[in-house]
């Protein structure tokens, strides 16, 4: 996603998260921090950059986070087709390699399998939005929407993508509503 758009703020705040979930404190700091200068007006991501050194700092004596290679990955899906966890790890892995085209085809599968997989969702919904395609975008979030209604950040990255197509109203309905489940733009 990075490598089509450099400019793409939500790409280095989608990567950082990542990073964040596998334990990278000095890759996620860095991806918000870059996403806080494309988007000085954007605080949070100034506050994630902040936060990310404390929230993913391994504690002692714990394991360092298990990391399966693409390889790896692609032998245990082999083994179980409908493995969709395994899936969504190598469609991340995918996403960290830059290759785009890769993710979103286990997206697919993992939607194929599992319609309601709001990870799978988001996770191309997040590309689509990288490649331009916002209607896709949309749409994805949408679905994601109505499995997990209350979660404010859908309605969020959903309005931001109105707002992208010019869709103000759409966009403003979204927003009030992630505003009301709690959303906090900064």
């Amino acid at each position: 996603m990075i490598a089509l758009a450099p400019d793409g703020r939500l790409a280095y705040l989608k990567r950082g998260a990542i990073y964040e979930r596998l334990g990278y404190a000095d890759r996620a700091k860095a991806d918000y921090a870059r996403a806080a200068q494309l988007d000085p007006a954007d605080q949070g991501a100034g506050k994630k950059a902040d936060n990310a050194t404390e929230q993913t700092t391994p504690k002692q004596n714990s394991a360092p986070p298990v990391i399966l290679s693409i390889a790896q990955l692609s032998q245990s899906i082999a083994a179980n087709p409908n493995d969709t966890s395994a899936m969504l790890r190598r469609a991340h892995q995918y996403e960290n390699s830059h290759d785009e085209t890769a993710a979103l085809n286990d997206y697919a599968k993992v939607i194929a399998l599992d319609p309601l997989n709001v990870e799978a969702l988001t996770g191309r919904a997040t590309i689509y939005d990288a490649l331009g395609q916002s209607d896709k975008a949309i749409a994805d979030y949408t679905v994601a929407i109505k499995v997990n209604p209350t979660d404010a950040s859908l309605y969020a990255k959903r309005a931001r993508l109105y707002e992208k197509l010019d869709q103000l109203d759409a966009a403003k309905k979204d927003l009030q509503t992630a505003k009301q489940l709690g959303f906090d733009a900064e």
